[in-house]
């Protein structure tokens, strides 16, 4: 792969001792692509195109192959790693602490699960799902925070539904706050969710429970939307 044009793209490498394409090639397949995907998503086909090219590899054919099509589902598909570890000798303060550290790395999700193992011996589940790109740094603290010997890590597909942030103005007892919400629509459909850290900084400045705060932010949302 040409260094200059794909700088900052993540890559695989592969059984091939030369370079798969050209500086121009690269940089255009790098404007033309908003994201990477190791999988074709769910779609339906409207044209496949072939090329070929000059130069003779060992083993496989120097053909190019581009497939167009239009997605099949409202839902998108995310391609995602999963890191998987088990402990059996920290505090629940030591995984608070980790939970912490890693979401602030990046991760997109972390989970921890209570197991049994061989002998009968109690552990932790750690599941964190994070990007390519975080999950160097993620692994090194799963090694550093827990003492784990060894980490599992796999490439995942999912699909998630489309979703916005946004952030509206509301009044709550004679005050005024500026809420973040996420929004989804499906199947025409439109739902919403309070950012739970807005809910909790009103329900103190509020001095009332933090269901009660987030009733009174539905309420006042849905009276604007």
């Amino acid at each position: 792969v040409p260094g200059d044009p794909t700088s900052g793209i993540i890559i695989a490498g592969g059984n091939v001792k030369d370079e798969l394409t050209t500086p121009t090639g690269a940089s255009i397949l790098v404007n033309l692509a908003k994201e990477c995907s190791e999988f074709y998503p769910p779609m339906k086909i409207q044209s496949v195109g072939y090329g070929a090219g000059q130069k003779d590899f060992e083993g496989f054919s120097n053909v190019l192959k581009i497939v167009r099509g239009v997605l099949s589902t409202q839902l998108q598909l995310d391609t995602v790693k999963i890191l998987e570890t088990n402990v059996d000798d920290v505090s629940g303060e030591v995984l608070g602490n980790m939970i912490e550290k890693i979401m602030a790395h990046g991760a997109k999700d972390i989970t921890i699960s209570s197991a049994i193992t061989k002998k009968g011996r109690p552990t932790n589940l750690v599941s964190v799902i994070c990007d390519s790109d975080t999950m160097n740094s993620i692994m090194d603290l799963l090694v550093t925070e827990t003492g784990t010997l060894g980490v599992r890590v796999r490439t995942s597909q999912r699909y998630i539904v489309p979703r916005s942030v946004k952030t509206i103005s509301v009044n709550i007892q004679g005050q005024s706050f500026d809420v973040r919400y996420k929004t989804r629509e499906l199947n025409n459909g439109s739902h919403f969710k309070i950012e739970s850290d807005d809910i909790k900084e009103i329900s103190g400045v509020l001095s009332i429970s933090f269901k009660e705060t987030e009733e009174l932010l539905n309420q006042e949302i849905r009276k604007k939307l």
